[in-house]
């Protein structure tokens, strides 16, 4: 939650309104204060606060205005005490929530996989996405380490599916090709030698009349293409020529979004070999 607040933005998102005022009738001191303020955080985030230096000291005071009690006495509310527990519940029952279960992550699991990672990649619109996604759920988000493990484990098991979708497009050849691009370079030092200086297919790397892609190649492919020139731009139709040897199909990504593509590219720039594996 941010830490400055506009007087305009206190008013906008933390008056009492009649209703609430009402439900804290019978509340006294810190018991009273305290509530208010889960009220009205879980009201705007959905959630309740982690741990009270979440809450800005600026709400606090203007809600203590509210309610005619001291902001001093909110260092006095209990977190993990019975009665904060009661209270949650209460707020929970207002609002028609409920606490998270864990077939609740099976089911956050299976959403993102389906909705959220086929068009988003960035952790900040992912999370967004969640928030409001368990708002219309009206289930109380679990904790963050638990959420993160969620959506940790959601998106391995979407990139893994992705991939044998993948790879299950592609001829034998095309694969053993792609393997091989990933494989340590050859030991024979002619032959590593020959890969290094050209990044073209070399022989013997594994077997005879075997032509290989090795680590080499992918080096030389998803290098920088450098100054523009005579001799840049050769090497570029060489990239080309290695790129085209893979023989892949034409419509191999027709129906994966240009986000994911995308974003799968920038990892292949900048990953090792192994990491890619």
């Amino acid at each position: 939650m941010k830490r400055h607040w506009e007087t305009e933005e206190l008013i906008d998102f933390w008056t009492l309104l009649p209703p609430e005022l009402e439900i804290l009738a019978n509340k006294t001191g810190a018991m009273r204060l305290g509530f208010a303020v889960l009220l009205k955080f879980f009201a705007l985030e959905g959630r309740f606060p982690r741990f009270s230096s979440e809450i800005p000291p600026v709400v606090i005071e203007f809600i203590a205005k509210q309610i005619q009690v001291d902001s001093q006495v909110f260092a006095e509310y209990r977190w993990q005490s019975r009665t904060v527990v009661y209270h949650r519940n209460q707020i929970r029952e207002l609002f028609g929530y409920r606490e998270a279960a864990a077939e609740d992550g099976e089911k956050l699991s299976l959403w993102l996989q389906h909705k959220i990672f086929p068009n988003e990649s960035e952790d900040e619109h992912i999370l967004t996405a969640v928030d409001q996604q368990f708002r219309e759920w009206r289930i109380e988000p679990p904790t963050a380490d638990r959420l993160e493990r969620i959506i940790h484990s959601a998106r391995r098991a979407y990139e893994e599916k992705f991939c044998r979708d993948i790879q299950s497009r592609l001829s034998t050849e095309t694969r053993d090709l792609l393997e091989s691009l990933l494989t340590p370079e050859v030991e024979n030092p002619a032959t590593a030698t020959a890969a290094n200086e050209s990044g073209a297919h070399v022989e013997g790397a594994s077997g005879e009349n075997a032509e290989t892609l090795s680590t080499a190649t992918w080096r030389f492919i998803k290098a920088e293409p450098g100054r523009a020139n005579a001799d840049s731009l050769s090497i570029e139709m060489k990239r080309l020529t290695d790129c085209c040897s893979l023989d892949l199909p034409e419509n191999l990504f027709y129906d994966v979004p240009r986000k994911v593509l995308l974003n799968l590219r920038r990892r292949a720039a900048i990953e090792e070999p192994y990491e890619l594996r």
